[in-house]
């Protein structure tokens, strides 16, 4: 069967003996930017309409009526026709049409949705649980650029609907409990399966057998482990389960910052560093007392705008992806969130997160970066006021809405400019001026000042690692120097060889290497906007981190899990080499330098964590905290 055919199946509005199809030529009711309206009818017999359309955005803006002139129509002869009148912005938007056909008035509605046209070759990091999807709702998933799904183990007939996914494009992802039998209700679909997600309820043993029962019958994709609180991240990860698993799957309605650090802090103390977070808002929609849950009315007109709040916080966050119940983005016909994911995918698509701005008067602004370019997302949920911004002598100013419809841009007078914002995002981009600086010096500042005021890290570690950090917890960016920078750089062997030796327990040393990574990354940014060129090449330094990369490839050994830690080692200095090169590429040379030297502090960790023990391993308790009397050195660049 045709899309066009599914679609006057879905959408047929009979007035009389007129049926009536939105869109045709679409699965869904989609209508491009810059394509027109297209509305089909089709009479059962020979006859005149007079129709008039009441055209109603689902964003504020006033209703457009449109009056057709009086169609004559064949018998069983569909007659296309291009609306005109019908409004450019992107949105979703009710047909409220009034049409008088063989001596008969009926009233009907429709919907249509205008979007952008999906960006060939990216997805973005959203997946639904699509039980009960139909197939023209996944193909409207497509239009989101959305490939990943999930689907419950005991699913009626799961084979077929995973063969019908599969051959709409899409990565297909199983969701069971521990308790379940996976050997009888999965035989047959393991090799198309894309990724396994066990709920073990936070029981160690239970997630063993699980994970044991899938491999024994031939299930080889990754496996995701969910949990719902910290402390169900500390018992998976301490019975040695991190090996099995390729991400932590965090259930919670709409989770903070906060919520999410957590969980990533619980897996740091038990000695996993950037270890992958999902996050799943659908099993927790109608926690009773959480409010604006997935579960709340999809008609509710924040709905879409809260979706696109919390996919950029996901972001800011180092989420690696977010699932979703299906309805906030298309079931029957279009969810709320349907156009502003469409419209996060333009904005952010290949953006990479450097900061939040030091705002008042609840006012929100994200930072990313893309190319040259950088992008600010704003919002103030208090309530609707001006913000006026500093951004320097920032150039080629862009403003776009929540659902990318582009906006005049603001007037940069003095290195300022004036937004209004609510709590719907607003995109402001541009070049140049401070923007970046200031993000990235803010995340520097946070990130020093979690390290230094940590207990545990206070306490444990040499006096001389703390006072390596304090130079950065000024909220100002000119204290510090290029000497105070390799001083931090330093401290990965040091850290990484103290933590081997049996002076540092895991839960001091990871959290410290995963706090010191994330400062000095973000002092790669702030290297790059403070303009001071690095003396070594990068290409030296690139070959540096391949001179230790080899060094520890040759004299490797042991199984796997005892090379559980080195490799991952490996691992990062190979992302931050690449990442260095791409640097390079868009032509931010002090960046990828600064990338590269981190890369290359990291890999000369790599002798000292080739002496790690397995992280499924207890440890001894440590030894109490040594003076560092190490003296800082000048840096080797």
């Amino acid at each position: 069967m045709s899309g066009a055919s599914m679609t006057a199946i879905l959408l047929a509005l009979r007035a009389a003996t007129l049926d009536v199809t939105i869109a045709p030529d679409q699965t869904m009711p989609h209508v491009y930017v810059g394509d027109p309206l297209v509305i089909a009818f089709e009479a059962g017999e020979d006859t005149q309409a007079a129709i008039g359309i009441d055209i109603v955005p689902d964003h504020g803006a006033p209703p457009t009526f449109v009056q057709l002139a009086p169609l004559p129509l064949r018998a069983r002869a569909a007659r296309w026709l291009t609306i005109g009148g019908v409004p450019e912005l992107r949105g979703r938007y009710g047909l409220n049409m009034t049409i008088e056909a063989g001596g008969e008035v009926s009233r009907e509605a429709a919907q249509f949705c205008r979007i952008d046209r999906p960006l060939p070759g990216y997805v973005l990091p959203l997946w639904v649980h699509a039980e009960g999807l139909q197939p023209r709702a996944l193909l409207a998933l497509r239009g989101l650029s959305i490939r990943q799904i999930q689907l419950p183990a005991g699913l009626s007939g799961i084979a077929d609907t995973i063969r019908q996914a599969k051959s709409f494009g899409f990565d297909i992802a199983i969701a069971l409990d521990a308790e379940g039998a996976p050997e009888t209700a999965l035989e047959g679909i393991q090799d198309h399966v894309s990724r396994w997600t066990i709920d073990a309820g936070g029981d160690p043993a239970a997630a063993a057998a699980a994970i044991q029962r899938l491999r024994q019958n031939g299930a080889r994709a990754p496996i995701r482990l969910v949990v719902r609180d910290p402390g169900a991240v500390t018992q998976l990860l301490h019975a040695g389960l991190g090996p099995e698993i390729s991400a932590l799957v965090f259930e919670r309605a709409w989770p903070t910052v906060s919520n999410i650090a957590g969980v990533r802090a619980a897996a740091e103390r038990a000695g996993y560093e950037r270890m992958p977070i999902v996050v799943d808002t659908l099993s927790v929609a109608n926690t009773p007392g959480v409010a604006n849950t997935p579960g709340d009315d999809v008609n509710d007109p924040d709905a879409g705008p809260r979706l696109m709040r919390q996919m950029i916080l996901h972001r800011a966050a180092g989420v690696l992806s977010t699932g979703l119940p299906h309805s906030q983005l298309v079931a029957q016909t279009f969810g709320p969130g349907y156009v502003y994911a469409g419209a996060l995918a333009h904005r952010l698509c290949d953006a990479t997160y450097i900061g939040r701005l030091d705002l008042s008067g609840g006012h929100t602004a994200f930072v990313f970066r893309s190319g040259p370019r950088w992008i600010l997302a704003l919002w103030n949920l208090d309530a609707p006021s001006d913000l006026e911004l500093a951004i320097g002598d920032a150039t080629g100013l862009l403003l776009f809405d929540g659902r990318n419809n582009p906006l005049t841009a603001p007037e940069l007078a003095e290195g300022r400019v004036t937004l209004s914002l609510s709590a719907c995002p607003l995109f402001l981009e541009g070049q140049g001026g401070d923007v970046l600086a200031q993000a990235a010096q803010q995340t520097v500042h946070q990130s020093a000042q979690a390290l230094v005021s940590h207990p545990d890290l206070a306490e444990r570690l040499p006096t001389g690692a703390i006072a390596a950090i304090e130079a950065f917890t000024k909220s100002g960016g000119e204290s510090h120097t290029r000497l105070d920078f390799f001083n931090l750089l330093k401290l990965f062997p040091r850290i990484e060889g103290a933590w081997h030796e049996g002076a540092l327990p895991r839960a001091v040393a990871v959290p410290a290497l995963a706090g010191l990574s994330r400062l000095t990354r973000a002092l790669c940014t702030v290297e790059q906007e403070r303009g001071e060129p690095f003396v070594e090449p990068l290409q030296n330094t690139l070959a540096n981190c391949g001179q230790f990369q080899s060094l520890y490839l040759t004299s490797s050994s042991g199984s796997r899990a005892e090379r559980q830690r080195p490799d991952w080692v490996l691992a990062e200095v190979t992302r931050l080499m690449a990442q260095a090169e791409a640097l390079a590429a868009e032509e931010r040379a002090i960046e990828a330098n600064a990338v590269a030297a981190l890369a290359e502090w990291r890999a000369r960790s790599l002798e000292a964590a080739a002496k790690a023990k397995p992280l499924s391993v207890p440890e001894p308790p440590a030894p109490p905290p040594q003076e560092d009397e190490q003296a800082e050195e000048e840096p080797d660049s």
